[in-house]
């Protein structure tokens, strides 16, 4: 007796079988949960990683390290990933990755912004055979500056935490 109430057969299979189905739902969810948390993780030190990779080629002298760049959580642009920092100098800087149209297909690209000199286009990202400059890939100087104005309205407009 369960509470006053007798426990059939028929209903002792059925609440076994609702608890073996809960159970799973459960496992299910967990493990798409710790994936996608593993994912975010991965994704954000390999982003970092190439960022480190591209600024200690094409601007040494800020001195940007992995320990420095933190990803911001919500990027206020849709398709861009947003990543915080510092220089050796203690400001503050923002890297951007944007998926830019070229003449054969969307590339990854990688812009930086600070206070002081602005907007600035850094790199394609990628392992491309031989590192070439972005008009060879159809991105024209006029998107690359129109992302940077993007960019820098975008810091007019929206306060960063």
């Amino acid at each position: 007796m369960c509470g006053g109430v007798a426990m059939t057969y028929n209903t002792n299979t059925r609440l076994s079988s609702y608890a073996g189905l809960s159970a799973f739902a459960l496992s299910v969810f967990c493990i798409l949960w710790g994936t996608a948390r593993t994912g975010s993780f991965l994704k954000e030190k390999a982003l970092i990683t190439c960022a480190v990779d591209i600024l200690a080629r094409q601007a040494p002298e800020l001195g940007v390290t992995s320990r420095t760049l933190r990803m911001v959580p919500s990027s206020p642009i849709p398709q861009a990933e947003v990543l915080r920092g510092k220089k050796n100098t203690g400001e503050e800087i923002f890297l951007y990755f944007f998926p830019l149209r070229g003449m054969y297909g969307s590339f990854p690209t990688l812009f930086l912004y600070d206070k002081k000199d602005g907007a600035r286009f850094c790199h394609l990202i990628g392992n491309h055979p031989t590192p070439r400059d972005a008009r060879f890939y159809g991105i024209s100087s006029a998107r690359i500056a129109l992302q940077c104005r993007k960019i820098e309205h975008l810091h007019q407009t929206v306060a960063y935490e």
